[in-house]
């Protein structure tokens, strides 16, 4: 279950900074205190890559847990759920991170600050 947790960051991350110097860093939504569009963007990204792992993984485990069987090809059913559900939270979390990054960047650059931070999202 850690995998896919860790994934969700990394990709998220990675898109969002692939992103920089593009047209989704250099401008900002209207009336969302600078929130740039490669936020959004980053959590659909991530959130899909989070789902594609998550999905079977809780499949397989629900099936289990039931003693019923399972068949590798549906794997992914559930999957549409699972992402929609995953895209609202961590999209919403990763908007609050980078609002807070931006207005309270004195304390995300202390020891603690990203933690306080990301607690608070």
């Amino acid at each position: 279950p850690g995998i896919y947790r860790s994934v969700q960051f990394a990709v998220f991350e990675a898109s969002y900074t692939f992103m920089e110097g593009t047209f989704a860093s250099e401008m900002t939504l209207p009336v969302l205190q600078g929130l740039q569009p490669r936020v959004i963007i980053g959590g659909l990204i991530s959130s899909t890559s989070r789902a594609i792992i998550e999905t079977p993984l809780e499949y397989a485990k629900v099936r289990r847990q039931t003693g019923q069987t399972w068949s590798i090809r549906h794997v992914y059913e559930g999957f549409g759920v699972t992402w929609i559900r995953t895209f609202g939270l961590m999209t919403s979390y990763f908007i609050a991170v980078d609002y807070l990054r931006r207005t309270q960047s004195d304390l995300f650059q202390t020891t603690w600050g990203p933690f306080f931070i990301s607690g608070a999202a």
